[in-house]
């Protein structure tokens, strides 16, 4: 089965200025973050969320393929990479949530604005009969009309 997952961004800035195909996250406490990012298998949709002051604004839509953690490359970087390579002014992660055939939904404005807890990883498919959007029909609608985009 497919899980949908919304993947916390900030403002969206980062995002949009990446120059590979991931997003970065913190392990959290106890690998807390980690542990639930470890959930996602390939091929579920990876769903990019702005911050409440962007309007809780969907930006991004992707195919997750893999994970990879920077500690497992402590002295020399060969999967990974720094920030300044992916073209980030600031963020400092441990986690790379690796993903393909991202989709612009900016101009759809798609907004989640039910109350998920402060997770940078909210499982869809566990909070539907909170949110408003059916992102699973927002999904069929890109695959069939939409572009691969990469802002």
């Amino acid at each position: 089965m497919q899980n949908h997952w919304l993947i916390r961004i900030k403002d969206g800035k980062n995002f949009k200025n990446s120059k590979y195909p991931f997003w970065g996250l913190k392990s959290g406490i106890n690998n807390n973050i980690k542990n639930k990012a470890l959930t996602i298998n390939e091929g579920d949709i990876l769903w990019f969320l702005c911050n409440k002051s962007n309007d809780n604004k969907i930006i991004g839509m992707a195919t997750f393929t893999k994970l990879l953690d920077k500690r497992d490359e402590p002295l020399l970087q060969i999967e990974t990479c720094s920030c300044i390579d992916q073209g980030w002014d600031d963020n400092i992660w441990d986690i790379e949530l690796h993903y393909t055939n991202l989709y612009n939904t900016e101009k759809q404005n798609i907004k989640i604005d039910a109350k998920l807890g402060q997770s940078p990883i909210i499982n869809y498919n566990n909070n539907k009969a909170k949110i408003k959007e059916d992102l699973e029909k927002h999904y069929n609608g890109f695959k069939i009309y939409g572009t691969i985009s990469y802002f």
